[in-house]
């Protein structure tokens, strides 16, 4: 999901000036929110079309062209990391975690929960109302909704359970909330081991966490290595920002760029060997962490970078904005487009997915910018920002 971190957590002490505490917005964190959000939409309109589920493929030259909408899941790893990262910023700077325990868990709430259960009423009413009958697409593994389903999506443990139900976007909120009540024990870990020692152990814990959940196929636990992506975030801000000799040197010394660019295509040349449903994909996503732990210290050291400039690009910016609000309605918009728009067109299949990707993405960043006006903004007061 998108890191819904307020724009004060975003804002860290230029390294450049740091005896002025010049304060400076992390513009081109917006930039990857944006990009990452259009990439879940894209990949979950091509599963709209060729449901994975149903063992739907397009073939020939339609595959090899699309082929790279299908690990959208990539996202969720770039948001984490992002996430991990904005968090952190704040800890690196002061030393402590702003406000205490209580204060972190009120700002998260505050900032995560109500667009989360606005977005569920949102889908909810649309389920109720259009879209609650199966129709032999991705939506259907969202259907029908049962008491079990809304009671584990408000308690946020849909991911514990592996319930798609109501919209199935909403796994990864879940992945991220319960990461926040482990953040204050990282941060612990961080100051009594060293962030080497407990980005190591979180890398090596959540891997463990991924093979037994795979050996115990009754354990239904998605994606448990996410905590890694988080806290290669945190490391990230600590690379970029940290006031101490050894870091300073070695986020000079090491291109990050280039780093980040040979770990890249790595992961293309694997993502060509790799279905998206192989578990050995688990080590893409690891791979993924490594090459947005490269980019974020690039791009917060090296300010006139193009990539930076390609990042803070306004219309990206824009829409990295609202992409919360976007990660969050997409889905139902998706089902609305293709079932009362593009489905009674009787197109083919490569058709049906140009129209549906073309409509669906004007659609949902019509929508979510209203939902962004409506059920996030009011949340992110200058007072949050202050307390924050």
């Amino acid at each position: 999901m998108p890191s819904a971190t307020s724009k004060n957590e975003d804002e860290i002490t230029n390294p450049g000036a740091a005896a002025k505490k010049e304060l400076l917005h992390l513009d081109f964190l917006d930039g990857i929110r944006a990009l990452c959000a259009l990439y879940v939409l894209l990949g979950h309109v091509w599963l709209q079309v060729w449901p994975r589920e149903l063992g739907k493929v397009p073939t020939g030259i339609v595959l090899l062209c699309t082929r790279w909408m299908s690990f959208g899941h990539f996202a969720v790893t770039v948001f984490l990391v992002i996430s991990g990262f904005c968090l952190m910023l704040p800890v690196v700077r002061s030393g402590e975690l702003r406000g205490g325990v209580l204060g972190f868990f009120k700002r998260r709430a505050r900032r995560i929960l109500p667009p989360y259960y606005a977005a569920m009423a949102f889908s909810l009413v649309l389920i109720y109302t259009l879209i609650g009958h199966k129709t032999g697409t991705h939506w259907d593994v969202s259907l029908p909704v049962t008491a079990r389903g809304l009671l584990v999506h408000l308690f946020l443990v849909q991911n514990l359970v592996h319930s798609d139900q109501i919209n199935h976007a909403f796994w990864s909120i879940g992945t991220e909330w319960q990461i926040y009540f482990l953040f204050p024990l990282l941060i612990v870990a961080w100051k009594k081991f060293g962030s080497v020692p407990t980005t190591v152990a979180a890398l090596v814990v959540s891997y463990g966490l991924y093979v037994l959940v795979n050996h115990f196929k009754s354990l239904h636990i998605i994606a448990p290595y996410y905590l890694a992506m988080f806290v290669l975030g945190m490391f990230a801000s600590t690379l970029a920002y940290s006031s101490e000799e050894k870091w300073v040197s070695i986020r000079q010394r090491i291109p990050w760029l280039w780093g980040a660019a040979a770990l890249l295509a790595v992961v293309i040349a694997l993502c060509a060997h790799f279905s998206p449903e192989n578990p050995h994909t688990v080590v893409l996503d690891y791979l993924v962490s490594f090459v947005f732990l490269g980019v974020l210290v690039h791009c917060s050291t090296e300010l006139s970078s193009r990539l930076r400039q390609m990042l803070c690009w306004k219309p990206l910016l824009f829409v990295g904005g609202f992409s919360y609000s976007l990660y969050l309605v997409h889905a139902p918009l998706i089902q609305l487009v293709w079932q009362y728009i593009v489905n009674p067109l009787h197109l083919s299949s490569t058709n049906t997915f140009v129209l549906t990707a073309a409509l669906s993405v004007a659609v949902s960043l019509v929508v979510a910018y209203m939902f962004y006006r409506v059920a996030e903004r009011p949340f992110i007061s200058s007072k949050t920002a202050k307390s924050s």
